[in-house]
């Protein structure tokens, strides 16, 4: 045992201690350094640790700097007020104010080395204790005592300061009239709004002394101005704010031109201000934020347009229809007044040349109230017709067979619906088979409710095959179904769309038939992928060779209209993630009525009715079939920017360029106008280096007339300009210096509203 524990002795015999970073004390021949290391992160803390302190230490100094010098604002102002208060009461004003005195308006004071900008601003202030200036009661005397506000700003550590000051100084015993008159001052913007805080700037040298002061309105805009020495177009009164425009009056100045300094004009449209003793004078100023406007100068083709109907002058024509014979030779057909204001239905065919082929134009119908008219020819250039008619007192379809020489081939028109005797029907189209074999009519019927869809169709003599009209719709509720549209795809089996309240709103709708009358849809079909409450209304249609189609119509979701479109497969299965926004116009205005085409390379032609410059025009937009938009920006097709240009309806010539006929009022009553593109609108080319004179409507000066805006601009190498910091103006007009303008985006005269950036589209020749 003993030698056992003698070797349990040695085995843990007690080993000297290690040296280690946490002071552990080491024997002399084991002691050893810090590390690097160790060393810069122990600097690292003390560095932090001194930086720390140096901060706070910095910032207490800071903030007693900043103590000291509001200390010295409120001693400087005190001492003011102190200084204003011991004056005589007809000593209290300013250099160059209203009322007029010792005082400086602005003084630069160092007090602790420290430097304040001192404002003194002396004002008449008129109680309304016994009535206000032009009030009710009515204040004659509208300066019944004073008010002093004195401001010491100085820029302090953080930020720059103001302390202000305010008194009040009464005169001795009763109220006394100071003399002179009171000038109200209102500043508005463009929507009527008082303008808060706008700069004021009062001069007039003719007084004695002198008045030279700025001051700032109130939060209705106005500034008032009791005490005014009475002078004849003596005050320049100049009103502006930070970011916003700049109104002024003018000197009147027989040999002027202008609104800027001592320069005049001789009839200034807002003469310098003139203040009768013991009168108020009121006078306004509309400002409000700059805009910019960006301006590109482009080349594009342009269509050439002509009236179609060659008749009925004094009357009305209207709602036209569009389509194309074999030979190339188009055809139109529309309502017409010229029967003494009785609606009738006319016709007429052009050559590709523009030539008319009738003499006069031809009358489809001679009873009268008929309208909505459609045309389609067959194979051989036999015209089919059909309408709405009244002739057997309630709304019936009606249609019609014509050769190319304007024969009727039927002798009379022949009614299309007969299970509805009394309802109306409105709204028809037709469409006539590839092989000339049949006709297809589809329209709007009231004989259940208020509307649903039926069609039916017809041998070439014009008789009925289905054995009954078929309705399309298979909603079988109260819902209005309006508005139809069909096609036929390559088997002849007919797509049909129209608009539908079935949801408590419109939608649209679609559905597929056989050849024989069949439906292959069940249900109805829904259009719009929009899953919101609003309207979606007046759709129009285009079949490609492999059964996709393509819709477009006129959609309420964002608040007014505008058109969109989408992509189908041959199920009536969207293909692209969403609708297509079609017009570029971001605006509150509305587009409506589409009319669409497909051109033989696949791309989409749309046009539709559009109120963006305060009256209805045409508008073109072209889409891929992916939904990509071709050209930047929306294309006016109306030349004439005058009256109305509605119900557009657009087809392919047979070059496959693009045809397009509207109502147009631009000379007076409604005609029939088309036109066509030569060349195709999604060619723009830029032009460089193009001068212009920009021109405001607002005026400086009224006879002559003066305007406010006059600059010319050049467009950079890119054909491109923009132009900052323009005043709003209801009608700014660009003329282009050395070159035709053939079309302007949007149409001029220009409005530019308040804080706004607006693009405008030059095409010239």
């Amino acid at each position: 045992m003993k030698h056992e524990t003698h070797n349990m002795k040695q085995g843990t015999e007690k080993q000297p201690p290690q040296c280690s970073m946490f002071y552990v004390p080491c024997s002399r021949g084991q002691r050893r350094g810090y590390t690097l290391l160790e060393t810069i992160l122990a600097i690292a803390i003390v560095g932090t640790l001194v930086v720390g302190v140096l901060s706070v230490f910095n910032y207490a100094l800071a903030v007693i700097a900043e103590t000291k010098a509001r200390t010295g604002a409120i001693t400087l102002v005190e001492q003011q007020l102190e200084m204003v208060r011991n004056l005589p009461y007809d000593a209290i004003g300013t250099t160059g104010g209203i009322p007029a005195g010792p005082l400086p308006q602005t003084q630069t004071v160092t007090l602790n080395n420290v430097s304040y900008t001192m404002t003194i601003q002396a004002v008449y202030f008129d109680d309304p204790f016994d009535g206000t200036v032009g009030g009710a009661p009515n204040d004659l005397l509208g300066n019944d005592y004073k008010k002093v506000r004195i401001a010491a700003a100085w820029q302090g550590r953080f930020s720059a300061k103001t302390y202000v000051g305010l008194t009040i100084v009464a005169p001795k015993g009763v109220e006394t009239n100071a003399g002179g008159g009171t000038l109200s001052i209102l500043v508005f913007d463009a929507g009527g709004a008082g303008v808060p805080q706008a700069d004021v700037t009062v001069v007039n040298s003719l007084v004695n002394p002198p008045v030279n002061l700025t001051v700032q309105t109130d939060a209705s805009g106005r500034y008032l101005l009791p005490g005014a020495p009475a002078s004849v177009n003596g005050y320049q009164v100049t009103a502006t704010k930070a970011g916003f425009s700049t109104d002024k009056t003018c000197t009147t100045d027989p040999a002027g031109a202008g609104c800027s300094g001592a320069i005049g004009n001789p009839t200034p449209t807002k003469p310098h201000v003139t203040v009768i003793a013991g009168q108020l004078t009121d006078i306004s100023f509309a400002i409000d934020r700059l805009s910019s406007m960006v301006v590109q100068t482009i080349r594009q083709p342009t269509p050439s347009d002509w009236v179609i109907n060659t008749g009925g002058n004094g009357f009305d024509q209207d709602n036209p229809a569009i389509a194309l014979c074999p030979n190339g030779n188009y055809l139109f057909v529309w309502r017409d007044a010229r029967q003494n204001n009785n609606p009738r239905i006319y016709a007429q065919q052009y050559t590709p040349a523009k030539t008319a082929v009738w003499n006069p134009d031809l009358a489809i119908t001679t009873s009268n109230n008929q309208n909505n008219p459609d045309v389609q020819p067959d194979s051989s250039c036999n015209i089919y017709y059909a309408w709405q008619d009244d002739r057997n007192g309630n709304q019936d379809i009606y249609f019609d067979k014509y050769d190319s020489a304007g024969v009727d081939a039927w002798t009379d028109a022949k009614k299309v619906n007969v299970a509805a005797q009394n309802a109306d029907q409105t709204y028809p189209q037709v469409v006539v088979n590839a092989s000339s074999t049949f006709e297809y009519i589809v329209w709007q019927d009231a004989s259940a409710d208020a509307g649903d869809i039926y069609a039916q169709k017809f041998d070439t003599a014009g008789d009925p095959v289905w054995g009954s009209e078929v309705k399309v719709n298979s909603d079988v509720g109260a819902a209005t179904q309006s508005l139809p549209v069909l096609a036929l795809d390559v088997d002849e089996n007919l797509i049909l769309v129209w608009h539908d309240d079935r949801d408590g709103h419109n939608d649209i709708f679609g559905q597929k038939f056989t050849k024989d009358g069949v439906r292959l849809w069940s249900p109805d079909k829904k259009l719009n992928t929009d899953n919101g409450a609003t309207e979606q209304i007046n759709p129009a249609f285009v079949l490609d060779a492999s059964g996709v189609f393509y819709a477009a119509w006129e959609d309420g979701r964002n608040g007014d209209s505008d058109i969109y479109a989408q992509r189908y497969d041959a199920n009536g299965v969207p293909q692209w993630g969403q609708d297509v926004r079609v017009n570029s116009d971001l605006g509150t205005a509305n587009q409506g009525d589409p009319s669409i085409v497909l051109s033989g390379n696949g791309t989409l032609v749309i046009v539709w009715e559009d109120h963006r410059n305060g009256t209805n025009d045409v508008y073109l937009q072209q889409l891929d079939s992916n939904g990509t938009k071709l050209v930047p920006f929306d294309t006016r097709v109306n030349s004439s920017t005058n009256g109305e240009q509605e119900n557009p309806e657009v087809t392919l010539n047979a070059s496959g360029k693009i045809v397009i006929v509207w109502q147009d009022n631009s000379e007076g009553n409604f005609d029939i106008r088309a036109a066509i593109y030569d060349d195709n609108p999604q060619t723009v080319t830029p032009v460089a280096n193009v001068p212009f004179t920009l021109r405001g409507n607002k005026r400086i000066g009224e006879n002559p007339v003066i305007n406010k805006y006059v600059q010319t601009h050049t467009t950079d190498g890119s054909g491109t300009l923009t132009i900052p910091n323009l005043e709003w103006d209801p009608g700014y007009t660009l003329t282009p210096i050395g070159y035709t303008l053939l079309r302007s985006e949007p149409a001029q005269p220009t409005a530019l509203d308040p804080n706004t950036t607006l693009t405008v589209i030059l095409n010239l020749q």
